[in-house]
């Protein structure tokens, strides 16, 4: 790669629908405004909460006192992905899980936040 080359750049393939790609991926991602209403959820974020969640709060699935909602206040507040790679998330539909959380902002949409979980 060149000086004048970006290090990671997005080229649109003819055929390929990226949100078929992020529906097809075995990760749980979701997109949550800032009001942590999930404005979008792929079908393993569906699956790893037990039912379809777009339009519902998050707090419909996991506690107020959850630690994801403190990691999600830190990403926007610091306006930059964080992650925790031990996190216990516990849930009426989902039981109690440890996973790896990665949070990011959303680019264009003001407090709103991408959330993959592993």
């Amino acid at each position: 790669m060149s000086a004048s080359e970006p290090a990671l750049a997005f080229v649109p393939v003819a055929g390929v629908d990226p949100g078929q790609l992020i529906q097809s991926l075995p990760l749980p991602i979701l997109a949550v405004d800032r009001d942590n209403q999930i404005r979008f959820a792929n079908a393993a974020a569906d699956q790893f909460l037990g039912m379809p969640s777009a339009g519902r709060p998050l707090g419909d699935f996991l506690p107020g006192d959850s630690s994801l909602f403190s990691l999600l206040s830190q990403s926007r507040s610091d306006g930059a992905s964080i992650a925790d790679r031990q996190m216990t998330l516990e849930g009426s539909s989902l039981g109690r899980r440890l996973v790896a959380v990665d949070v990011a902002p959303l680019a264009d949409r003001p407090g709103w936040l991408t959330i993959v979980l592993q």
